[in-house]
Order: C-alpha cells, then structure tokens, then sequence
C-alpha cells in the first residue's frame, strides 16, 4: 500500500542515522520496541551492516536489543568473520513498522485469542499504549482517528470491541486513569488528551514519524 511504502522508504533514513544512545529518545523507542516484540531492525539483522552511517554506528554490531538474551555487548562484533561466538539473535523483521499503523488501528483492543501466542493482548495494543503514553501523543491526526466516524479503529468502535465510537484509549489521556478516554474522540477536543499528534511529534529523521506516517 502506499503508506507501508512510505514508511519503508522513510525508515531507511532512519536506520541511517541510528546511533543507539540511550539518550536520544528515538532510539530508545525503537530499542524498546525490538525488545519487546523480539525483532531486529526493519527488514531484518543485516540492516544494521549494509543500512547504517558508518560515521555513527559501528557496523559490525547489531544493537543489544537484537539479542535473544540481552545484556551489555551481546551484539558487538556480530557480523565479524572472526567471531566464532556470536550472540543468538532475533531474526525476524519489525513488523511493527512494516505493516503501518494502519494494522496496529484494525486490530487495536483485540482480546487473546488463537492468534495471539500464550494468551498475550494484541501486541498492537500493548505497542500502541506504549507509544501514545510515553511519547504523549494521540492518533495520526488527531484524537478523532479513534473515533466511530474516522473507522479506523475497526474492532475498538465495534460491539465486540466495546462500542468506543467517541473515546480515545486511555493511553491518550495527559493524567491516566480508567476510562479516562471516553468521549474525547470528538472534533476540536484536546483537555484532558495529548495535544501533540504523533506524525509531527519528531522530526523526520525519526522513527515515530515513519510508524505513524499518514500519507
């Protein structure tokens, strides 16, 4: 589609300029986000190899959040022809960002089911949460995407998803609590809610411009 396409071509720019410092918030998000969905880099491993500036990331590692068992270092030295130790790590690509917000909206609020492993929440949900709460954002545009006339949140606004037609996740919310959202997926509302949308809350370099690119 042409906003996986967007994002594909956006986060090239993104892995160039990766440094993985801890104190550049962009990536710690997207560290955060290997971790925790057991993935490395976009299309996958070598990204870190052949898609990096080579004036801020030393090529021949991956970052320690590609590591199976992450500590200190694991992914130093990965892609040496010397090393005959090399950490085990995770091979998969980020679908996060390859499948769009897009994905991550439809499928938001979903329950364990067969197709969620060991009875997890949606890792959309849990990966939409996350963004929106500690990046204090709300929605593409604005918290309206959320709502029953934007459909974009198929199963949020449906019956079986709790008939959310005018409230925003909690995630949402400046000072959460429970159903602290609802009702805010409305037009012009902002109290209450992150004023910020996600898309303009970095500059283009980074990686939640790329996740939650529109167009």
């Amino acid at each position: 589609t042409k906003l996986e396409d967007q994002i594909a071509k956006n986060m090239d720019e993104f892995i160039k300029n990766y440094s993985g410092k801890s104190d550049v918030k962009t990536d710690h998000v997207f560290n955060v986000i290997m971790e925790e969905f057991e993935c490395c880099g976009i299309s996958g491993p070598n990204d870190w190899n052949t898609k990096t500036d080579i004036e801020k990331w030393v090529q021949d590692n991956v970052p320690d959040s590609c590591c199976v068992d992450m500590e200190d270092t694991c992914g130093w030295d990965y892609f040496k022809a010397d090393n005959t130790n090399k950490a085990d790590i995770h091979n998969e690509a980020n679908e996060v960002v390859q499948q769009g917000l897009e994905k991550g909206l439809t499928d938001y609020g979903k329950p364990p089911s067969v197709d969620v492993e060991k009875d997890e929440e949606s890792y959309w949900t849990t990966g939409i949460d996350w963004i929106q709460e500690n990046l204090e954002c709300c929605g593409i545009t604005d918290g309206q995407d959320w709502s029953f006339d934007k459909n974009l949140a198929t199963y949020w606004i449906s019956a079986a998803g709790g008939n959310h037609k005018v409230d925003v996740p909690d995630s949402c919310c400046t000072t959460i609590t429970t159903n602290c959202g609802a009702g805010k997926a409305v037009a012009g509302t902002v109290t209450g809610i992150h004023a910020k949308v996600c898309p303009v809350y970095f500059d283009s370099s980074s990686f939640l411009s790329f996740l939650f690119m529109a167009e």
